[in-house]
């Protein structure tokens, strides 16, 4: 039997009811499924991963980000939350919040994302129309948002304005 890509010799934590742990197991692919998870698979794998002393797992699930915001890491990260957002984040994202920062946002978040395990996302920004061309080029899932606030966004200048922004 033939699989995409068979990975070898990894501890396995599965998600079945159970939460089985199987120690030195085999996971064999074929598409997007997998196919077999056992002590030695019969199926030979086109391309074949070894993964002693590793752990292979379901990918993880970020349940809140601002993706785009990776580019603002750092920055007056010491402050308490109303200076940080009133005094450095607003007047940042006022000059350099646009469609070219949210891309290159995106991109790096999308692609630390998966660098590290994660395979989907829930985000809630500016131009999420972006992102989700960001994230369909680079291939991770996302459950997108547009950010609906009572002042000007970068996106958007009026809460009704973000409203007809969502709907298209």
């Amino acid at each position: 039997m033939r699989a995409d890509i068979v990975i070898r010799n990894g501890m396995v934590l599965t998600m079945d009811d159970n939460l089985t742990l199987h120690e030195k197991a085999d996971v064999a692919v074929s598409g997007s499924k997998i196919v077999d998870i056992s002590p030695r698979t019969k199926y030979t794998g086109r391309r074949i991963i070894d993964a002693r002393n590793k752990l292979i797992m379901p990918g993880l699930i970020n349940t809140h980000t601002h993706a785009a915001m990776t580019l603002l890491r750092g920055i007056a990260d010491d402050m308490p939350l109303d200076i940080w957002w009133q005094k450095f984040i607003f007047p940042i994202e006022k000059k350099f919040g646009n469609k070219e920062f949210i891309e290159i946002g995106v991109s790096l978040a999308a692609i630390e994302m998966i660098k590290s395990g994660t395979t989907s996302f829930a985000d809630m920004y500016f131009y999420e129309d972006v992102a989700a061309e960001v994230c369909k080029k680079i291939g991770i899932r996302a459950f997108l948002g547009e950010g609906i606030l009572d002042f000007p966004t970068p996106s958007c200048k009026t809460p009704d304005e973000s409203i007809k922004y969502i709907e298209k």
